[in-house]
This record gives C-alpha cells, sequence and structure tokens, in this order.
C-alpha cells in the first residue's frame, strides 16, 4: 500500500513537472513565432535567415498544402522533405488556432516540441525545440524520487523491525514467566494484554497438546526401549558414514566397547563381526550369515538390513550357540541310545538262537540267565530315558510332606531282589526337625535320585557284604540326602564325566554289569531343578559318598 501511494505520488510528481516545463517551452515558441511573424512582415515576406542565429530553434514555414517552403535546418533541401499537411500542430493550425506537439522527429532524430502559428494566406509558421534535454532532466528527477523513497522505505523498516523486535521480545519473555506460573495468574496478567490475547490461545491450545504428545511419545519410547532391552536378540543401527547411533543390551555385554569412539570399527570388539558389517556395507542390500566368534566361543545368525531411503543399516545377532550345542548333544543321544540298545538286543538275540541248538539242561539255564538280565538291562534302560523326558519337560515342582521311612521302605521294595541276591546291609540314619520324621519334598524326583545311587551302590560293589548307608539330615533352609557305600569306588581323572550321559567308570571293568549309563546323569538334572549341590568322595576300592543338597523352597 505503502509503496502505491508512493509510486502514485512519483507519477503525479513527474506528470506537474512535465506540464510545467512544456507550458514554459510553449510559451517561449510562441514569442519565437510571433517574432519570426514581425520579421517577415517588416521584410516583404523573406524568409527569416537572418534571425535564425539568434534564435537557434528550428523554423519551419508551410503552405496551405502542407509543402515545406523553408526549414532552418534543411535549407536548400526543403522539396526533399515530406508533406506537414497532417501532423497535428499544423492541421490545428489550419483552423486557426494555436498549434502544439509533443513527438518524435524522422528528420533530426530527435524528440522536439513543436508550436505553430496561422499566418496570412493560410501560410504555417512552425517553431520547434528539443525536449531530449527536459526528459533527461524529468528522468533524473523521477530516479531522485526513487532513491529518496527506497532510502526512507529501508530506514523505516529498519527502525520498525528493531522496534517489533524488542517489543515482541519483551512480550515472549513476559508470556515465559507467565507460562512457568499457575493457571490463574497467567489468566490474570493477560487480562491487559489486548495484543497477546489471541496469540495467547493459540499458544495455550498448542501447549496443551503438545504436552499430552510429549506424555505420549516418551511412554511410548520408554516401551520401545524396555521391549528393545528386554529381547534375547542383540540389535545394533549404524548410520551411512558407519556411526551407530543405537545399540541394545544384548550386544552390549560381550560386543562393544563403550570406551572408545562412536564408528562401529572402533566400538565392535569383535574382528568377525567388523568384517561382516563391512561386507553388507559393500553390498548395500539384505545380507543373512552364521559367525563364529572365535574368541568367545559363539555362534550368532547375523541378519542385516540395508534402509535406501533413510540410509540406514539394521542388523540383529542372534546367539545361537546353545541351540548348536543343543543339537549336536541330540546326535550324540541318539547315536549312544542306538549303541545302548543294540549291545543288549544282540546279546538277546544271540542267545536264543544258541539256546534253540543246546540241549545241556544246565548250559540252556545259563542262557536263560543271560537273556533275563539283558530284558532287565533293557528295561532299566527304558525307564531311564522316561526319567530324563520327564525331568526335561516337567520343570514344575510337586512338594508336600513324607516320611523319611517311607523313603527307605520304597527303595527297599524297589530294589528288594538286587539287594537279596547281594545280601545288601542297607540302613539309615536321620536328623529331622520334625517329630514325626517328616519332609517336604518333591517325591517322585527325589526318589529317583536316592533309587538311582543305592542301585549303583548295589551294581559297583564287589564285596562280598555290600553295605549301604542312607543318611537325611534336615537344615535351616535345605535337607542334605548322603549315600555311603564300601563299593569299588571312583578313579580321581573320572570324577568329571561321570554326570555324563552314556558315561560309566572304567568300561573294561564293569563291561558286565547292568547299569544304563544314565543313572547320575539324571541325579545331576534333577539337583540342577532344584539349584541344589552335589558333592563326590571316593576312594578305589574302599567306597564312595554321594552328599546332595537341595533347597527347600526355590
Amino acid at each position: 500500500m505503502i509503496i502505491l501511494i508512493q509510486g502514485s505520488y512519483v507519477y503525479i510528481k513527474n506528470n506537474n513537472e512535465k506540464n510545467k516545463e512544456l507550458d514554459l517551452i510553449r510559451l517561449n515558441l510562441k514569442n519565437q513565432a510571433i517574432l519570426v511573424n514581425n520579421y517577415i512582415n517588416e521584410n516583404n515576406n523573406k524568409y527569416p535567415v537572418k534571425i535564425i542565429k539568434d534564435l537557434k530553434n528550428r523554423i519551419t514555414l508551410i503552405d496551405e498544402k502542407g509543402k515545406v517552403l523553408f526549414d532552418s535546418k534543411k535549407i536548400g533541401k526543403e522539396s526533399e522533405m515530406d508533406t506537414h499537411k497532417y501532423r497535428k500542430e499544423v492541421k490545428e493550425s489550419y483552423n486557426g488556432k494555436e498549434g502544439f506537439a509533443l513527438r518524435y522527429s524522422n528528420t533530426l532524430n530527435k524528440i522536439l516540441v513543436y508550436y505553430s502559428l496561422p499566418y496570412k494566406e493560410n501560410l504555417i509558421i512552425r517553431i520547434s525545440e528539443n525536449y531530449t534535454n527536459i526528459k533527461k532532466k524529468l528522468e533524473e528527477t523521477i530516479k531522485l524520487d526513487i532513491f529518496f523513497f527506497i532510502f526512507l522505505d529501508t530506514l523505516f523498516y529498519l527502525v520498525l523491525k528493531y522496534y517489533l523486535e524488542n517489543f515482541y521480545k519483551k512480550k515472549i519473555k513476559r508470556m515465559k514467566k507467565i507460562l512457568e506460573k499457575g493457571e490463574k495468574v497467567r489468566e490474570i496478567y493477560l487480562e491487559d494484554e489486548n495484543v497477546l490475547k489471541e496469540f495467547w490461545a493459540v499458544v495455550k491450545g498448542w501447549q496443551n497438546k503438545n504436552i499430552k504428545n510429549m506424555l505420549k511419545l516418551q511412554e511410548e519410547m520408554e516401551k520401545l526401549k524396555k521391549i528393545i532391552s528386554s529381547i534375547d536378540v542383540g540389535i545394533l543401527v549404524v548410520k551411512k558414514d558407519g556411526k551407530i547411533i543405537l545399540k541394545n543390551d544384548e550386544i552390549n555385554q560381550n560386543l562393544i566397547n563403550d570406551e572408545v569412539g562412536e564408528m562401529y570399527y572402533e566400538k565392535l570388539n569383535q574382528i568377525e563381526l567388523i568384517k561382516y558389517v563391512n561386507k553388507l556395507r559393500e553390498k548395500n542390500e539384505n545380507l543373512k550369515e552364521e559367525i563364529i566368534i572365535s574368541e568367545l566361543k559363539k555362534i550368532y545368525i547375523a541378519e542385516g538390513k540395508y534402509l535406501s531411503k533413510s540410509k540406514l543399516y539394521i542388523i540383529t545377532l542372534k546367539d545361537i550357540t546353545k541351540e548348536k550345542e543343543l543339537n549336536e548333544i541330540q546326535k550324540r543321544f541318539i547315536t549312544n541310545i542306538s549303541h545302548e540298545l543294540k549291545t543288549p538286543l544282540t546279546n538277546i538275540k544271540g542267545y536264543i538262537i544258541a539256546l534253540e541248538e543246546e540241549e545241556n539242561k544246565k548250559i540252556r539255564k545259563e542262557f536263560r540267565e543271560i537273556i533275563i538280565r539283558n530284558i532287565i538291562k533293557l528295561e532299566n534302560m527304558v525307564r531311564d530315558f522316561l526319567n530324563i523326558s520327564k525331568i526335561e519337560n516337567r520343570r514344575v515342582q510337586n512338594i508336600y510332606p513324607v516320611s523319611v521311612y517311607k523313603i527307605k521302605k520304597d527303595l527297599e521294595n524297589s530294589l528288594e531282589n538286587m539287594m537279596k541276591e547281594k545280601k545288601v546291609d542297607f540302613t539309615m540314619k536321620c536328623e529331622i526337625k520334625d517329630k514325626q520324621d517328616y519332609i517336604n519334598i518333591d517325591y517322585d524326583k527325589i526318589f529317583i535320585v536316592l533309587k538311582n545311587l543305592v542301585e549303583n551302590s548295589i551294581i559297583y560293589n564287589e564285596k562280598t557284604k555290600p553295605i549301604i548307608e542312607l543318611r537325611i539330615k534336615e537344615k535351616k533352609d535345605k535337607y542334605v540326602f548322603e549315600v555311603e557305600d564300601n563299593g569299588i569306588g571312583i578313579e580321581k581323572n573320572e570324577m568329571e564325566n561321570i554326570f555324563e550321559r552314556f558315561y560309566r567308570v572304567d568300561a573294561a571293568r564293569t563291561s558286565n554289569k547292568s547299569g544304563t549309563g544314565l543313572g547320575l546323569a539324571i541325579v545331576k538334572e534333577i539337583s540342577d531343578t532344584y539349584n541344589g549341590k552335589i558333592e563326590v568322595n571316593s576312594k578305589k576300592n574302599i567306597g564312595t559318598k554321594f552328599k546332595i543338597e537341595v533347597f527347600k523352597k526355590l
């Protein structure tokens, strides 16, 4: 609006100046035309050649047909000039009026101001003056006016900008202080601030909405952090330039060094993982590989994805070491089962064939006894396989009060034939707080433990009278079970392996024993479910003592 007003002012002012100049020129040319008219009258209609130098302006005489009779700038060449009959100023003078015009002259290649005056006998006297200098003067005036207003506008803008900045800085500072105070205080302070009332309403609405959004975002971020931290898969996010921008707790444990820089090749402390990230960045496409970390003795499945729009690499690392170990254990277990089942089955098959061909009753009886022993061995194996399966698949404990004498009686009943055959001296000692000698245990599991230990004490005992003692003790937060025998004992170098599945002590010496090689493995498995502790003390040909401690409550 201001620019429009200023432009109008410059236009009107320039137009007025132009009209003033033209009026002066017109008056001057009129006087000169009168002077030429008088000169012609005084000199008997002679052309005004003598006064050309004095007037300096162009003088033209035109007849009633528009023919140029005399031109002070084209003396002697008037006949070459075009007719002037239709020139604006000439036409006006033909009507008996003064003629005036401003236009470009093709003859002189200049902008001229023309003034014409009727003379006797339909002749026209025309005087013209160069308008170029006057035009330049007017243009200079316009430029000065424009530069003046530009300067004035710039100055006004800077002053106004400075004033408004300071004005609104003060207001915003005041609003900030108001925002930090209570709701009532805010409203009271704004009662006299009409300028900011509408703005305040917008800010207040935005503030409430923004606070809600921030709280919601913060809540979602916390959820996301907990989810990322809780999952058992390592997560790593790397920017295009190699800088790590996100990592979770799983990857922090063994693979990240937080004490060094921000780049992945600085923070990752395993060369195998650095090589994987290098390959992912080279390909810029999804990459899935199995990585073996030699130093940690771990195997990971690394899966990387490249997000081209955000230029990020998202890498997940899943530890599959236990899965690999479990698969290996299962393979060995199946192999061992096949081998352990094959031996008694082969024996049974061979002795059945031999039994059919043998006629000697004494030898036939021996064959039948061997077959029965192998069948019992198979039964024991199947029983132990089932026990292992139950223990692995059923981690829930079923704890209830049981009499220690029930435990002794059930053990004697379960192993009655073996005890009678070897004339075992089986005794029990108890140190129980309960007057009725009851203890709170998962009976099924504890019975399996004690049965396997007592059974091993019978099997691996070559004394004429095996002695086995069961001790049950109660402590503040745990029960202690001890099984001690006078059997063949265990070598020190074999102690570490006795709890492995299918492991047998001195296989050459015990090849004819009916043990399955799973008894102690089952004992260890059950003990672990209780977070229990097992101790073994043994001397060759003297005996062995197993001590198991289990907590009353987990």
